[in-house]
């Protein structure tokens, strides 16, 4: 980002839900809930107007609403067992 203009720059919502599904795979903590809120901070400030919400992209809606859900499949079934 550093050569770029910050205003040059946009985010997609699946980059956002790719980093808030990280955040939601942490374990419950200080860390967890410090890096939710940056990410937050960053999607609404630092990227305000600048979210690609294409149609072939899930709304923000679907996409913090499924996140959680995707999570606890993942730590039940174990990354490991996702490929199979």
């Amino acid at each position: 980002m550093g050569a770029q203009p910050l205003a040059a720059l946009h985010v997609t919502t699946l980059t956002c839900a790719e980093i808030l599904l990280g955040i939601a795979l942490m374990p419950e903590g200080k860390r967890r809930r410090q890096l939710a809120e940056q990410a937050e901070g960053l999607f609404a400030e630092d990227f305000a107007g600048r979210i690609s919400w294409s149609a072939r992209q899930p709304s923000r809606h679907a996409t913090e609403n499924g996140l959680e859900a995707t999570a606890d499949v993942i730590r039940k079934a174990g990354p490991h067992n996702l490929a199979e």
